[in-house]
């Protein structure tokens, strides 16, 4: 029967294939890990088994990653691999003319290309499924590709291309907290106070990232990686504390250090309350918010909204984690800038620290190992 079935279906089946081949080919070109690879191949096997079971079902599958290959292809060509969630929030929450200035400066051939060849493959696979007139007709064969294409699905519903319509829906949730919180600060006027005299006229706050406090000299490892920090410990004044981050990821741990978001509460105490950037207004000081990290995408656009209550901000890092540079970029821009200097200041430095590749993030004529042999001394 199945043999049977294949020989009277065998041109159908060869067209299927064909299609399938140049409908994947945009999506194996731009796969960013060998992970992503392997589930390439099963969405594969399901998109022919969609084939066999029912031509429907194969149109609106071949349909869909044409389209996602639209995104996906721009994404990686501008942004690089990987970068698909990111760019889809920045999307979300981009205002109108953002939009159109972004479509006027990073649509190009390439991608009219994919629009183009995504459009010609959904119109082939239309008229080839309305056209052709033969299809598998053993129940079996049906009832089981079936099964499997529920179960392949089911393994494929967290990871990409299938994931694309859940990203849609994490960035637009992401979008909206944002726009609740824009709204909330934008009803908020602050209200400066007239103070005369405070305690400390500058504040300098520096954000770190990547930290571990037990391979930190200030806290008693027995390698100098805090000269400076080491240098102030007997010194009164100083004061440093055993504590631990509210969260292990950057964008809900500075949202609970500036702001009344807590581990209990976060979103509803992130959008309704003011960061202490703002508290820091309503004093009197003029307030900086400097970054070596980046402006928008998923791990940001929390600290972005916080950020943005400075009145002056500045991220060095704009995406391109290939491209970031030291945190001496802080001082060297402090150093030849004439920034507007008032009485009182706040100055928010956030730095990359040791972020992601830890040999990547300091200059290599200053070094304490300088042929380092692990990960540590990285």
């Amino acid at each position: 029967m199945l043999y049977s079935d294949f020989l009277k279906n065998k041109k159908y089946i060869y067209i299927s294939l064909i299609i399938l081949f140049f409908t994947m080919l945009p999506q194996f070109l731009t796969s960013p890990s060998l992970k992503h690879y392997i589930t390439l191949l099963v969405l594969s096997i399901v998109l022919i088994l969609s084939a066999i079971t029912n031509r429907f079902l194969f149109f609106i599958f071949i349909s869909y990653i044409n389209l996602i290959n639209i995104i996906q292809v721009h994404i990686s060509l501008h942004w690089g691999l990987g970068e698909t969630l990111d760019r889809i929030s920045v999307a979300l929450q981009s205002p109108r003319y953002e939009t159109i200035e972004y479509l006027s400066s990073y649509i190009n051939k390439e991608d009219y290309f994919i629009i183009l060849y995504s459009i010609i493959l959904i119109i082939i696979t239309y008229y080839f499924i309305k056209s052709y007139k033969y299809i598998f007709n053993s129940k079996y064969i049906k009832i089981t590709s079936l099964i499997i294409i529920l179960f392949l699905l089911f393994l494929l519903n967290d990871k990409d291309p299938m994931k694309v319509i859940i990203h849609f829906s994490q960035a637009k949730s992401r979008a909206n907290i944002l726009v609740k919180r824009k709204n909330f600060i934008a009803e908020n006027d602050i209200k400066i106070k007239n103070i005369k005299n405070t305690i400390y006229d500058k504040v300098v706050i520096i954000q770190g990232e990547s930290a571990n406090k037990n391979y930190m000299n200030l806290y008693g490892y027995d390698v100098l990686d805090t000269p400076f920090l080491t240098s102030l410990k007997d010194l009164d004044g100083f004061y440093k504390f055993n504590t631990i981050s509210p969260a292990n990821n950057t964008r809900y741990s500075i949202s609970m250090l500036y702001t009344k978001a807590n581990v209990k509460n976060w979103e509803d105490n992130f959008i309704n309350s003011l960061s202490i950037v703002s508290k820091f207004k309503e004093y009197g000081y003029y307030t900086h918010w400097i970054s070596n990290q980046g402006e928008r995408g998923r791990y940001n656009d929390y600290i972005t909204s916080i950020a943005y209550e400075a009145n002056h901000k500045l991220f060095f890092n704009q995406g391109m984690n290939s491209k970031i540079g030291f945190d001496s970029l802080i001082l060297d821009y402090l150093k030849s800038q004439k920034l507007i200097r008032k009485k009182r200041e706040l100055y928010i430095f956030h730095i990359i620290g040791s972020h992601f590749s830890y040999n990547k993030r300091y200059p290599k004529n200053n070094v304490i190992y300088k042929n380092p042999k692990d990960i540590i001394e990285d």
